[in-house]
């Protein structure tokens, strides 16, 4: 619809941009393996200014993609941790905020032992080369 209506063009290309390596903190990872029965349940809350992550048989692919979307920033898994996990993490997304504790990547070290290191990646993608006014139905 959108090559149709709006006769966009577009093409894919790689481009080295700066992007989140998550990584094991130097203590290890403190997630606890888990070995229930329940169900997966992986949800971010907002409580008090604090956001809150709970974890049950949550997986690190799914925390790459809450951590992209809290950071703003592509976030890629360079931990190898592919179990299920059960975890808590908490932090206050405004620093600045009247919230009190700990920022994200401060959080993820203390409280799961992981770290987010800024660095350069080749990343696929889409550039627009043309776009029009749509056409009428």
């Amino acid at each position: 619809m959108l090559a149709e209506r709006w006769q966009m063009l577009f093409h894919r290309e790689t481009r080295p941009l700066s992007v989140y390596s998550l990584q094991i903190s130097k203590g290890g990872p403190k997630l606890l393996i888990h070995t229930g029965s329940d169900d997966y349940a992986m949800k971010v809350t907002a409580m008090d200014g604090r956001q809150v992550l709970r974890s049950k048989k949550g997986n690190i692919p799914r925390l790459v993609e809450i951590l992209s979307r809290a950071t703003g920033k592509i976030v890629m898994n360079d931990t190898g941790l592919d179990r299920e996990y059960d975890f808590t993490l908490e932090w206050v997304q405004d620093v600045a905020s009247e919230a009190s504790g700990p920022s994200l990547t401060t959080a993820l070290q203390e409280q799961l032992g992981l770290k987010l290191e800024s660095v350069k990646r080749p990343v696929e993608v889409i550039v627009v080369d043309r776009i029009a006014r749509p056409s009428d139905n």
